[in-house]
């Protein structure tokens, strides 16, 4: 029996064995590796590298990359298991580094070898390697013993950091030469070396900066230097960034582990403080990912372990605010963020990203952000005191010099979560909750009141009169968007706004608010409906109106029909009431006309000026089998009046008054 057993057991090892192999070794298990290799590859190499060559074998490797007639790269490695002894060797040979170029759309112009080869025991090998990359002498030297860091030798000099930016993927916004010295020795439980690394001829690419962000900078040049001492257990270190726009200066100290290896550099301690100052920050607008400018001044610290929990803190003075962050590492990866801020000054930040100056208010915030490195999760308070700056235009309104107050919250997972927003004015206030976010385009119920409308006026100029209560939902997608119920008008107004376009639709609005709107005298007492539509930028619309059973209101016209033609224009019920209008910019072209069974008035022409308060109209007004015309001119508000009846053109009160008298006793 037990026989038996020991056959099985060495049967199943056997088996797993002859599996193991065919699924690592054969040609069979190869092609099986191969499309897995050549994922990994793609996911980290920023071109294209295609796996031409492969075989893994129990005492070989062999791997060719290709990407077309640019790169070549062949790694040949041979290893000895019982013994644990092993020789790689890589050869790399690009062709024309104008691959890269093309990743990040600059022209690049050359080519590179790089050569390495790595030999010894699984305890105790060499890594040598030399390069021309980036147009440099390169030569790297590594000995590890029982996987431990026993001396580094790093070389570099004069590298175009151009060419190494464009080779990692990175649009190079600067350039330069790059040129690194570092020597560290593992002796008697200690370390000594030193690493000196110095940029000269740095300049930051104006031509770069002025295509992609659209910034001039005049004073482009820069120089930086990293200097580091080992003793013992701890590396000093210092760091210069000197330039015409600014410096950034650091100093501290890592205290190296006991035995140094990749293990234990995640633990090793790091202090180190920091300051800088910047008079223009047009250079970093690549980091910002749009143009900026203005100043800043700060300081902070990095302290921690280097890979398992760095922790960076600090201040600054970003738009003359009070700010104090926080952001968090874990494999030199962010894991979470914080921010405090007071005091900052809204047109301060709005100058420094281009955008005009709609307020000069003051804001306080506080934003968390977890989970950087995953699904990113982000909470944000924040209110806003102070000014709406006067001539701010916002859609199609102007609006004026006026005190606010606004209150934002926002709960975010990655590129959704909700919020809400509150925005108080003299002239308005905007209500927008729930907020929902869905890929950072906001979505939302809302109610808007507008308590006094002489305070807005349109970008055309007009003026509008009296106040509004509105309530629908509205999108932000880069672009508002909303739609719109008012009940303010009487009756019912349904509308929306996308693309610069306000489209309405107006059910029973009562006519004398709708003139009242615009600053109009009440001619007319109506129900009327139709349509309504303007383009804000174009500035020109036009509204349709109709309605039944109207009444004219007494005005101008109305009495001195009744004082020259003694007829009251008020008593009369119009069957049909129409009104058609076009906008454009603060003139309204207005067509009416009124219709009852003895009277007919009809507009020839009618040109109103909402900026200058004047009208030039000619009506044409029939009174049973009488015709006149009658122009109305100058003031809006009182017009003056002048009536011609069949070509003859009265001017005095008394003879109209006479003619008026003679006409009604006719009839």
């Amino acid at each position: 029996m037990l026989k038996k057993s020991i056959f099985w057991f060495l049967g199943i090892v056997a088996a797993c064995a002859i599996i193991a192999y065919t699924l690592l070794f054969s040609a069979f298990g190869n092609a099986l590796l191969k499309p897995l290799l050549q994922a990994k590859i793609d996911s980290l190499a920023p071109i294209k590298l295609e796996i031409t060559q492969f075989s893994l074998k129990p005492d070989a490797l062999y791997l060719e990359l290709q990407n077309g007639a640019y790169i070549d790269i062949v790694l040949d490695g041979h290893f000895w298991i019982p013994s644990q002894e092993f020789t790689l060797t890589l050869n790399a040979l690009v062709h024309d580094i104008s691959i890269f170029g093309e990743l990040v759309d600059t022209p690049l112009q050359g080519a590179f070898r790089l050569e390495a080869q790595s030999s010894g025991t699984f305890d105790d090998f060499n890594i040598v390697a030399k390069s021309d990359i980036a147009k440099s002498f390169s030569t790297l030297h590594i000995y590890l013993r029982n996987q431990q860091l026993q001396s580094l030798e790093v070389y570099m000099q004069e590298a175009s950091i151009q060419e190494l930016l464009a080779m990692l993927g990175h649009k190079p916004y600067i350039n330069g030469v790059l040129s690194i010295d570092t020597k560290l020795i593992h002796k008697d439980s200690a370390f000594e070396g030193a690493t000196n690394a110095v940029v000269r001829n740095g300049v930051f690419n104006t031509e770069a900066l002025q295509k992609d962000f659209g910034i001039a900078l005049e004073d482009n040049s820069f120089s930086a230097r990293l200097d580091t001492q080992t003793q013992d257990k701890s590396i000093t270190h210092t760091f210069e960034f000197l330039a015409p726009i600014g410096n950034i200066h650091a100093q501290g100290v890592a205290t190296l582990p006991d035995t140094l290896s990749f293990a234990t550099l995640r633990t090793m301690p790091i202090d180190t403080s920091f300051r800088f100052g910047f008079s223009n920050l047009t250079p970093f607008s690549p980091i910002f990912a749009r143009a900026i400018r203005g100043s800043l001044q700060g300081s902070g610290t990095i302290t921690g372990a280097l890979l398992e929990a760095l922790e960076i803190q600090g201040h600054s003075d970003f738009a003359n605010s009070n700010t104090h962050y926080k952001l968090m590492f874990k494999d030199l990866l962010p894991l979470s963020f914080e921010a405090h801020t007071q005091n900052m000054a809204l047109k301060e930040l709005l100058w420094m990203l281009y955008l005009p100056p709609y307020t000069s208010a003051t804001l306080d915030a506080d934003l968390f952000m977890t989970n950087l490195h995953t699904t990113p999760t982000t909470r944000i308070v924040a209110k806003a005191n102070g000014m709406l700056n006067p001539d701010t235009k916002i859609m199609p309104l102007t609006l004026p010099r006026t005190p606010l107050t606004l209150h934002i919250s926002m709960n975010l997972n990655g590129s959704n979560g909700d919020g809400a927003l509150s925005l108080v004015g003299d002239s308005l206030q905007l209500e927008a909750n729930p907020l929902k976010i869905q890929d950072f385009t906001f979505f939302s119920p809302y109610t808007l009141h507008i308590q006094d409308l002489t305070k807005l006026a349109f970008s055309s100029g007009i003026t509008l009169r009296g106040g509004l209560d509105f309530s629908g939902n509205m999108t932000f997608d880069k672009l508002i968007a909303f739609d719109f119920l008012t009940q303010s008008l009487g009756g019912m107004i349904t509308g929306n706004y996308r693309d610069s376009q306000i489209n309405a639709q107006l059910h029973d609005i009562a006519s004398q608010k709708i003139l009242a709107l615009f600053g109009i005298a009440p001619v007319v007492q109506a129900e009327l409906s139709g349509n309504f539509s303007y383009n804000t930028l174009a500035q020109r619309g036009v509204l349709s109106l109709s309605g039944k059973d109207g009444k004219m209101s007494t005005n101008a016209l109305s009495n001195d029909v009744v004082r020259f033609l003694g007829v009251d224009m008020t008593k009369e019920i119009y069957q049909n009431v129409a009104l058609d209008t076009k906008f454009d910019d603060a003139t309204l072209h207005a067509n009416f006309a009124l219709d009852s069974q003895n009277t007919h008035l009809q507009s020839q022409k009618t040109h109103i000026n909402l900026q200058t308060r004047t009208i030039d109209s000619l009506l044409t007004l029939r009174i049973g089998k009488n015709e006149a015309n009658v122009w109305l001119t100058q003031n809006l508000q009182k017009p003056n009046v002048r009536v011609e009846l069949k070509n003859l053109v009265l001017d005095s009160a008394e003879l109209l008054q006479g003619l008026g008298n003679f006409l009604h006793k006719k009839k």
